[in-house]
């Protein structure tokens, strides 16, 4: 009898630990598909790879950035998008109530299509959409954008801070491979767009300011940076 308890005694141990490593496995599984994989050899697939590895204390000075640690980079874009999310929220603000003003003086103009950006002074400049815009017209809406020191402050910082995002974000999302500038600011971001929250689905998603960068952005030549890098001496 203490023959067979024991058997059946192991046989319940057994069975539990068997159970307990596959809800470990399980766990682990789960936790693998959430959490980011830190590279060990390169810090992005578009960089050469004769660059530094994550964690590695060398600098990636032809692209002036650092070989940081993943979470190090995630840190320094999340606190990028949450500053960008409240400048963003001003900028709605600002652009609302310019826009009812314009509904007020010129309807007919404020109901056409068009966008608005910086250029490459910092100075926000009217973006023809499908409607064409008279002389006159664009100017009204330059002036009108321009008188908002709200609305013009915010879009600067608003293009300082995602021109640092790309800058920063070799690991996340990938945007590291684009080169956003003054210069080619107004051609990447259109700030209506971006604004306008009454879209829904794939024409919200694709109006964000991220995804405007990845359809419209200029992507950069890694490896002539990296050749001419190289010539410099750096």
């Amino acid at each position: 009898m203490d023959v067979i308890a024991n058997q059946l005694s192991n046989l319940h141990t057994n069975t539990a630990t068997t159970k307990l490593e596959r809800a470990e496995a399980s766990i682990e599984s789960i936790v693998d598909q959430v959490t980011p994989t830190i590279a060990s050899t390169v810090v992005d697939v578009n960089y050469p790879e004769s660059h530094a590895p994550v964690g590695s204390s060398e600098h990636l000075e032809v692209y002036g950035i650092e070989a940081r640690n993943v979470y190090k980079v995630h840190e320094e874009t999340s606190k990028l998008s949450k500053a960008m999310g409240s400048t963003q929220n001003g900028m709605k603000s600002a652009w609302d109530q310019i826009h009812a003003n314009l509904e007020k003086s010129n309807p007919a103009l404020a109901a056409k299509d068009f966008g608005f950006s910086l250029d490459a002074e910092g100075n926000l400049i009217v973006l023809e959409r499908s409607d064409k815009l008279s002389e006159y017209e664009m100017g009204v809406l330059t002036e009108a954008l321009n008188s908002s020191h709200s609305l013009k402050t915010q879009a600067n910082d608003f293009a300082r801070l995602a021109m640092d995002f790309i800058k920063a974000d070799h690991v996340s999302m990938g945007l590291g491979k684009f080169n956003l500038d003054m210069n080619n600011f107004h051609s990447t971001i259109d700030f209506e767009r971006m604004l306008d929250y009454e879209q829904t689905g794939s024409k919200r998603w694709n109006s964000t300011w991220y995804n405007q960068v990845w359809n419209k952005g200029e992507e950069r030549n890694i490896r002539i940076e990296y050749e001419w890098s190289k010539k410099q001496g750096n």
